[in-house]
């Protein structure tokens, strides 16, 4: 893809942004090329970053960036395809809105829950609220093709994540049979360990073209490993609510 100006890209994709948010009930004011959430402290923009021209129509890329708190950028990334640009944009307005959008308003906006799925995770001895987006599929995915998300599930849980907010993004794309990309995210940088890992797992096998995409926020980080010592040690049973939207 080659660089390319959007010149209308800033404030169309602002007010799509705005739009969203508006829409479920959450106050966004503007401030230069960012939109203000002044409710819950965040600050979102989007911009159009690539074009591709081929004879087939056009390839746009999105990024869509959250600044959650003071020197925490979140950073989503979205391809859109169509005949003309703005179809193309359309495109990567829509597999924002249906892939991270109800993500970042569950757990940043406690909006709209049941758009997610929220439950309470165990990772390496911390619990942390995990809120998982819509699994996005392009082509066709083999039946019975998502046992790889229990796989990354379990993955996740025993991995040292550090305390706070983290965000991870899984995508994952197979044509006749043959990965052809294979890609983990951690707080926006590559997490290779985890994408060797995803790269071993044993993806369905198709003859046709498919990409499973998900993106996940984990938030919170407190240990309980003492806590579950104790409960086990006086007789007591200490059970994690889980909630599913």
């Amino acid at each position: 893809m080659t660089r390319e100006n959007a010149p209308s890209s800033a404030s169309e994709l602002n007010a799509f942004l705005a739009h969203l948010f508006q829409a479920h009930g959450v106050t966004t004011t503007l401030e230069g090329e960012w939109i203000l959430l002044p409710e819950h402290g965040l600050r979102i923009h989007g911009a159009i970053v690539r074009v591709r021209e081929s004879a087939g129509g056009r390839a746009v890329q999105l990024d869509v960036r959250v600044v959650i708190s003071p020197g925490r950028l979140l950073i989503e990334s979205f391809v859109g395809i169509g005949a003309t640009r703005e179809q193309a944009v359309l495109d990567a307005q829509q597999h924002f809105a249906r892939n991270v959008f109800h993500v970042i308003l569950a757990a940043f906006c406690q909006r709209d829950r049941e758009q997610v799925i929220q439950e309470e995770w165990l990772i390496n001895g911390q619990q942390r609220l995990a809120t998982i987006g819509n699994v996005e599929i392009r082509g066709q995915l083999p039946e019975s093709g998502m046992a790889w998300f229990r796989q990354f599930e379990d993955k996740l849980k025993v991995r040292e994540l550090g305390a706070g907010t983290h965000w991870v993004r899984l995508f994952y794309a197979q044509s006749r049979g043959k990965t052809q990309t294979c890609e983990v995210l951690f707080d926006n940088d590559v997490w290779e360990e985890m994408q060797a890992e995803m790269a071993d797992v044993d993806w369905p096998c198709g003859e046709d073209f498919y990409s499973v995409r998900v993106f996940l926020v984990l938030q919170g980080g407190m240990d309980v490993s003492p806590a579950a010592a104790f409960s086990a040690g006086s007789g007591m049973t200490k059970t994690s609510e889980s909630s599913q939207s």
